[in-house]
């Protein structure tokens, strides 16, 4: 009888989770809108789970299903998702209503990672307005030109060390320009020098590397939040190893408290956030620098004494804010550099033609 009961209990609670799940993927059928075939739970990101497509034939692939339509449904995981093809509504969406769509949704819960929750991105309302104009002016276009000599100091680093290698060396191209974009990030985002090729086992390099590292474990992991964030709330599932992120943290305030009592300027990330959290006056327009065609910003005179954020702006602000450069930089750009290094590598003729251009520059 027990067993009857319980069987009986199973079944239903099966067939209700069923019909929730097929209820939760007609979302965007019963509003008239296209959509795939669904696999639930999944959803559009299976492919990317089985490891069948990356993210970007996944998107080519789904946004070329109805070429006629303006916009599609999408789901990600169990979240249903609205794909825009259409110029005109994306324009609309991100120039003149952007007041009703500036927020980006979590896919970590904040009591998570308290640390990710204050990064720019993640940010929401007033919160996301007052750090953006702490950010701003570290990117207009004299301050990028003056951080670029710090990019320039950690290539000369490695160009000195491929002379002294000799006219022929085998080298792992992905390994070389990653170790590069660490050093690039470190010096211009946490204000340290690191020589990741000549010091293999630095340990600025091996926490990022472990930081970035999207083993199985935190894959699924990552997977969870997409689809039970509050079940992951409750069981308190990280997605990035506490003594990683406790490493940078540490870094950031030990290069803030060495400014601060000695008075170091260093021409960074770190001095920029330092300076709108004293409320000082970013002023650019007595500098004339060519444009480049980058997207670099064009305000002056953003942070006042009475600007709100300089009272919010905290060590771990800026630690989120650093973050955020390591993230988007470490292996994106590396990955990029591969292929470029690739491109240019079978093709000679090119290859030719950008040295040329840059011994004339």
């Amino acid at each position: 009888m027990i067993t009857l009961i319980l069987t009986t209990i199973l079944i239903t609670t099966v067939f209700f989770l069923i019909r929730k799940l097929m209820k939760r993927y007609t979302y965007w059928t019963i509003r008239g809108v296209k959509q795939r075939k669904q696999i639930y739970i999944l959803g559009d990101n299976a492919s990317i789970f089985f490891k069948k497509e990356s993210f970007f034939e996944m998107m080519v692939n789904l946004y070329r299903t109805f070429p006629e339509e303006r916009y599609i449904g999408m789901y990600q995981g169990m979240l249903p998702t609205l794909l825009v093809r259409d110029p005109e509504i994306i324009k609309q969406i991100t120039v003149k209503e952007f007041d009703r769509f500036l927020n980006h949704r979590s896919f970590i819960p904040d009591s998570i990672e308290p640390l990710w929750s204050r990064n720019l991105i993640v940010l929401k309302d007033a919160a996301w307005r007052d750090m953006r104009s702490a950010l701003s002016p570290s990117f207009t276009s004299n301050k990028m030109k003056i951080m670029f000599s710090l990019m320039t100091d950690c290539s000369n680093i490695y160009i000195d060390y491929f002379l002294k290698q000799g006219k022929k060396i085998n080298m792992e191209l992905k390994g070389i320009t990653t170790r590069f974009t660490n050093d690039v990030i470190a010096s211009a985002a946490f204000g340290i020098k690191c020589d990741s090729i000549n010091e293999k086992e630095n340990d600025f390099y091996m926490m990022g590397d472990k930081l970035i590292s999207l083993i199985l474990k935190r894959n699924v992991r990552f997977f969870l939040y997409s689809i039970a964030p509050r079940l992951c709330e409750i069981l308190k599932l990280r997605l990035f190893p506490i003594k990683t992120l406790n490493f940078f943290v540490k870094i950031i305030k030990e290069a803030i408290h060495m400014r601060e009592t000695q008075g170091i300027v260093r021409p960074d990330m770190i001095n920029q956030l330092l300076e709108a959290r004293k409320g000082k006056v970013c002023d650019d327009s007595s500098t004339e620098v060519i444009d480049t065609g980058f997207a670099t910003v064009q305000e002056s005179s953003i942070h006042t004494t009475n600007n709100s954020t300089n009272k919010k702006l905290s060590d771990l602000d800026i630690a989120a804010q650093a973050l955020v450069f390591f993230f988007a930089g470490f292996d994106s750009v590396a990955t990029l550099m591969s292929f470029l290094g690739y491109e240019l590598a079978v093709n000679p003729d090119i290859q030719q033609k950008l040295q040329n251009e840059i011994d004339d520059t």
